[in-house]
C-alpha cells in the first residue's frame, strides 16, 4: 500500500471535494428563500430534490459506462459535469439556473462515487479496504464540516455593508464577479476552482484497471426479481431511504427552522449548526467504530433510533438553547445508521449480493424524497405545528386578530416588498378590496406567519355600519388617522434616517418581531438586504 500513497491522498481529496459540494444545501437555503422571493418551502425543496434525482438516474449508467470506457473517462467525466454546473450558475445566477445546476451536479457527482469506490480498494488492496472506507467516510465529514464555515466566511468578507476593496485578491476578485445582494453565488465560484484542480489532477494521473469482485458486479434481471420478492428486501430499501431523508431532510433545513422559530442568522450561527452536525457525525462514525466490538448491531441500531427521536422532538419543540444543541447532535445519533442497515441488508441475502447492493443504493434517492416531503408539509403546515399561509389578495373580508402575526406585503417585478406587520390586537384586511379596487393596490397581499384567530366582519357590513353608526364611524375616522401617522414616519424614516437607525428603531418598537418573523421579511421592510440585516444584528447586540 505504500507505494500508493499519492493515489490514496488524491483519491482522499477526491472524496473531499464531492463532499464540500454537495453537502452546503442547508446554509444556502434561507438565502436562496429570500434572493429569489420563493413563495414556499416546497419550490426550495426542489433543489436537492433535482440533486439526488440525479443521482438515482445515473448510478447504474455509470457502472455502465466504467465498463465500457474505464476509470479516468468516466472520473474525469464526474468532475466535469458539476464543473459545468457550477460555473453555470456562477455566471447566471437566477432559479431555474440553479435547478438545472444541481441537477448536472448530482450527474456528476453519482459518476464519482460510482467509480471511486472500488478503485479505492484496487489502489490500496484487499486487506486494507476497511481502513481506506472509514477514511474516506472520515475526508467526506471533514469537509462537510469545513464548507458551511467557508460559506460564512465569504459572506462576511463580501457583506456590502462593509466590503471594502484592498481586502486581498482573492476576496476582491470575488466581489467583482459576485453579485453585492447574492455574496453566497461567490461560494459556485470557489467550487468551480476546486473543480478545475480536480480535472487537472485526473488529466495527469495514471488509474489502476479496476478489477469488480463478483459481489461488486450487478446479477441478471432474474436476480434482481427474485430479490423483489423477498420482504426484508423491501424493508432494508425502506430503511436506507428513511435514513438518507433524515439525514438530509434535517441538515438542508436546518438553518431555516432556526431562522424561523429563534431568529437565529442563518448565515452565521445557522451556517455553524449545520457544520456541526456534519462535524459530529464524522465523530461519530469514529466511536461507532469502537462500539460495534462492544455492542450487538442491532441493539446499537435500536438505541441510535431511538436518541435521534428524542433529539429531533427536543430540537423541534424546544427552546432555542437546546434546538441549537439538539439539531447537530442528530448528526452523531444517525452517523452508524447507515453502515449498519447496509451490512444487515447483505448479511441477511445468501447470494445475489451484488444486485443487492445496487437495489440498496438506489434507495438514496431517500436525499430526494426527505427534502421535498419536509417543504411540502412545512407548507401546508409548518415547519414545527403547522404554519398557516394564506392570501387575502381577494377577500372580502375585515379582519380582527385575537393570536397570530401577518405580515402585509405588493409584489413589485416580481419581488415581494413588506410594507407592515400586524399582530394581536391588530387589525388586517385587503386594501384593495377595502378601497374599492383601486389602481396600484392589485398585487396587496395579507400572509398569516402563524397559527391564528381572527374574527371576520364583512367589508360591506362593515360599510353599512359607518352609514347607521356613529361611534363605529369615528373608530374607523381615528383608525386611519393613526395609520396615516405611522405610515408618515416610516416615510420620513426610510427618507432621512441611515439603514442601523432604522434597525435600532424597529428593534426598540418592536423586538417580538425578531423572534416571530423571517428575516427576509424584516429586511424588506427596513428597506435594506438580509447582508445587511445580519451584518447589523452581529454589530448591535
Amino acid at each position: 500500500m505504500r507505494k500508493n500513497l499519492g493515489m490514496l491522498a488524491l483519491i482522499m481529496a477526491f472524496w473531499f471535494t464531492i463532499s464540500f459540494i454537495t453537502n452546503i444545501l442547508g446554509p444556502l437555503i434561507p438565502d436562496i428563500i429570500h434572493n429569489f422571493n420563493l413563495s414556499d418551502l416546497a419550490m426550495a425543496g426542489f433543489i436537492p430534490t433535482s440533486f439526488f434525482l440525479a443521482y438515482a438516474i445515473m448510478s447504474i449508467p455509470a457502472g455502465l459506462l466504467i465498463d465500457r470506457f474505464g476509470e479516468k473517462p468516466v472520473l474525469f467525466g464526474g468532475f466535469l459535469m458539476p464543473f459545468i454546473g457550477t460555473i453555470l450558475f456562477a455566471c447566471m445566477h437566477t432559479y431555474p439556473m440553479l435547478l438545472a445546476s444541481s441537477f448536472i451536479i448530482g450527474l456528476g457527482m453519482a459518476m464519482l462515487q460510482t467509480v471511486l469506490n472500488p478503485l479505492q480498494r484496487t489502489v490500496g488492496g484487499e486487506e486494507n479496504y476497511a481502513f481506506i472506507a472509514e477514511l474516506a467516510q472520515f475526508m467526506f465529514g471533514i469537509a462537510s464540516f469545513l464548507s458551511p464555515l467557508v460559506y460564512t466566511y465569504l459572506i462576511r468578507e463580501l457583506d456590502p455593508a462593509t466590503y471594502t476593496a484592498g481586502k486581498g485578491f482573492f476576496i476582491d476578485l470575488l466581489a467583482d464577479i459576485t453579485p453585492r445582494e447574492m455574496p453566497w453565488v461567490s461560494l459556485y465560484w470557489v467550487f468551480t476552482i476546486l473543480l478545475l484542480v480536480m480535472l487537472i489532477a485526473v488529466g495527469v494521473s495514471r488509474f489502476p484497471k479496476i478489477e469488480l469482485k463478483e459481489d461488486e458486479k450487478s446479477g441478471s434481471k432474474d436476480s434482481y426479481l427474485a430479490l423483489f420478492k423477498q420482504k426484508y428486501v423491501w424493508l432494508f430499501f425502506l430503511g436506507i431511504f428513511c435514513y438518507v431523508s433524515t439525514e438530509q431532510g434535517t441538515s438542508i433545513f436546518m438553518s431555516t427552522f432556526l431562522e424561523q422559530y429563534h431568529g437565529v442568522n442563518p448565515q452565521t450561527d445557522g451556517a455553524q449548526a449545520v457544520s456541526y452536525f456534519w462535524g459530529l457525525m464524522t465523530a461519530g462514525c469514529l466511536v461507532g467504530m469502537i462500539l460495534l466490538k462492544l455492542i450487538d448491531s442491532k441493539r446499537l441500531l435500536q438505541i441510535s433510533g431511538i436518541l435521534t427521536i428524542i433529539l429531533l422532538l427536543s430540537a423541534l419543540f424546544g427552546s432555542k438553547e437546546v434546538a441549537m444543541i439538539a439539531f447537530p447532535a442528530v448528526g452523531f445519533s444517525i452517523s452508524m445508521m447507515y453502515s449498519i442497515v447496509f451490512s444487515l441488508a447483505l448479511n441477511s441475502a445468501s447470494q445475489h449480493h451484488g444486485s443487492f447492493a445496487g437495489i440498496l443504493c438506489s434507495a438514496i434517492v431517500g436525499g430526494a424524497g426527505g427534502p421535498m416531503i419536509v417543504s411540502t408539509l412545512a407548507d401546508a403546515t409548518s415547519l414545527r405545528t403547522g404554519m398557516l399561509t394564506s392570501s387575502f389578495q381577494n377577500d372580502k373580508n375585515f379582519y380582527f386578530i385575537e393570536k397570530g402575526i401577518a405580515r402585509s406585503y405588493c409584489v413589485i417585478n416580481d419581488k415581494e416588498l413588506t410594507s407592515w406587520f400586524s399582530t394581536e390586537g391588530d387589525i388586517v384586511f385587503s386594501t384593495n378590496n377595502f378601497y374599492g379596487n383601486q389602481q396600484g393596490y392589485e398585487y396587496e397581499v395579507v400572509q398569516l406567519l402563524e397559527n391564528t384567530v381572527l374574527y371576520a366582519v364583512p367589508i360591506k357590513d362593515l360599510e353599512k355600519l359607518y352609514q347607521t353608526n356613529i361611534e363605529i364611524a369615528n373608530w374607523s375616522r381615528i383608525l386611519h388617522q393613526e395609520a396615516f401617522i405611522m405610515n408618515e414616519k416610516r416615510l420620513i424614516s426610510r427618507l432621512y434616517k441611515s439603514a442601523e437607525e432604522r434597525y435600532i428603531e424597529l428593534l426598540q418598537t418592536r423586538p417580538d418581531l425578531f423572534q416571530r418573523v423571517n428575516l427576509g421579511y424584516i429586511a424588506s421592510f427596513l428597506g435594506i438586504s438580509q447582508v445587511t440585516l445580519c451584518h447589523l444584528r452581529n454589530k448591535i447586540k
